[in-house]
């Protein structure tokens, strides 16, 4: 936030000094002042019919200044350019350093590979007495959020980061689909199985995810660049 002041702050100093008679305000729309859900990206399509087409009031230079093929994937609806990629987040995949080192096991780079690895450390930590572990947290949330999560765990089955999002037909996304089904029967936990009638376990365990990811900044390694992190809660495996 502080970013946006200064940006705003620089510009109107320009602004007063070269005579633009132009003056910036930052408005924020939030959870907190709107009952409007600002931010749905999932949803482009069931809206899309309510959306201009930003090729009407842009000009063509501005709107090639962003990828083009990021355009066709994800800003185009009905032929209309509805959106701009203007940011991009990657998710990535936090490794429990301390787990794997305690059980000589390292990053893995395939989904086969962290499912092998989780049953490994999931069964020598039952034998401590540690029934609690999480072997994956794969945001799969009860909310609109998890079907983004499914979306992004069928796009990693792509051969490589060239290729556009699998067919839902095709058999990268089944062979993923039926990965994601495996991890759930041989590793979910009660937070992967919503359908357990226990409540106040299911909060409990919901509680330990949000803290857990709140203190993923220690004792961690990043899957992309093997940083090793220090983490005080070694209850998680990946997530």
């Amino acid at each position: 936030m502080e970013l946006y002041y200064s940006l705003i702050e620089a510009f109107n100093q320009h602004s007063i000094k070269n005579n633009l008679d132009i003056v910036l305000n930052l408005n924020i729309l939030s959870q907190d002042n709107s009952t409007a859900e600002i931010n749905n990206i999932a949803y482009s399509v069931q809206y899309g019919d309510h959306f201009i087409d930003l090729r009407e009031w842009l000009p063509n230079d501005n709107i090639d200044m962003y990828d083009s093929k990021l355009i066709r994937e994800i800003c185009i609806y009905d032929d209309k350019v509805v959106g701009l990629p203007i940011t991009i987040d990657v998710s990535v995949l936090y490794s429990n350093d301390v787990l794997l080192k305690k059980y000589g096991e390292k990053i893995p780079k395939t989904w086969d590979e962290l499912l092998r690895i989780s049953k490994h450390i999931m069964n020598e930590e039952k034998k401590l007495n540690n029934t609690n572990l999480i072997a994956y947290n794969g945001l799969f949330s009860d909310n609109d959020s998890g079907i983004i999560s499914i979306y992004e765990f069928v796009n990693s089955y792509r051969d490589s980061n060239e290729q556009s999002y699998p067919e839902p037909r095709s058999n990268k996304t089944i062979n993923a689909l039926k990965m994601m089904k495996k991890i759930k029967e041989e590793i979910g936990s009660v937070i992967y199985n919503n359908n357990n009638n226990n409540n106040n376990n299911n909060n409990n365990n919901n509680n330990n995810n949000n803290n857990n990811n709140n203190n993923n900044n220690n004792n961690n390694n990043n899957n992309n660049n093997n940083n090793n992190k220090n983490n005080n809660n070694n209850n998680v495996i990946y997530y």
